[in-house]
């Protein structure tokens, strides 16, 4: 029959049996379930020459737009400065009405290029 440290030495062996079996099973991975991935990934299905010529059209739509938007900046510059040459000219205008009250209040001739000499 077993002494008494005999059967403490197998129950402490089993014990660390269990534990070491539990711990096993246990761990992150040990019952994980496998999955396998199958990406899809759909290329692109134009040859090269095909993306080429798409990255033109894109590139020469971005330079359309960006004429236009000068376009328009420049019709703005223009519509600014016609107003500002039609100021001047109403009052070149004004000017030119008072010099000829004052020529004929003075009775005064209009000056020629050919009396400056």
């Amino acid at each position: 029959m077993l002494d008494q440290t005999q059967l403490f030495k197998i129950g402490l062996l089993a014990g660390l049996v269990l534990v070491l079996v539990a711990a096993l099973a246990w761990l992150p991975g040990a019952n994980a379930a496998t999955y396998e991935i199958h990406p899809d990934i759909a290329l692109d299905a134009r040859s090269t020459p095909m993306a080429m010529v798409a990255a033109y059209e894109r590139l020469t739509d971005q330079y359309l737009v960006l004429v236009q938007d000068h376009l328009l900046g420049m019709a703005e510059q223009m519509r600014q400065m016609t107003h500002t040459l039609e100021a001047m000219d109403q009052r070149l205008a004004r000017l030119d009405e008072r010099i000829a009250q004052l020529e004929t209040r003075l009775s005064a001739r209009p000056a020629n290029a050919d009396s400056a000499r």
